[in-house]
């Protein structure tokens, strides 16, 4: 039952993922590689035995939503928080980066030549 969520949090990402991908900026394709790393560790202790924890949920979140820096109280390694957070310290999670690539939070420049 436990893997059964993982397994379909995992499947929905990577399905994402495929039709999304292509148009994520680097900032924004490396979020998610975080995101999919982490959701990896989580399935990986599952199959360990360990049951998902409230935990587990919110580092997802956090690399998912952002935040400038890990919780003090984590009982596990989380690698994929880890790398997120020496990568980008500003702590902007895969939301704002898509965001970005909308053009929502950044100045973006598009040329048009016509002819």
């Amino acid at each position: 039952m436990r893997l059964n969520f993982l397994y379909v949090l995992l499947a929905r990402l990577m399905k994402w993922h495929a039709g999304n991908g292509v148009f994520f900026s680097q900032q924004a394709y490396e979020k998610f590689h975080w995101l999919r790393l982490e959701a990896l560790e989580v399935v990986k202790r599952s199959k360990e035995g360990q049951t998902p924890t409230l935990e587990d949920l919110q580092v997802l979140d956090q690399i998912y939503t952002g935040g400038p820096s890990k919780p003090s109280n984590l009982k596990h390694d989380h690698p994929g928080l880890d790398a997120w957070l020496k990568t980008d310290p500003s702590g902007l999670g895969l939301s704002g980066a898509l965001k970005n690539d909308l053009g929502g939070y950044t100045f973006t420049a598009l040329t048009v030549t016509r002819k």
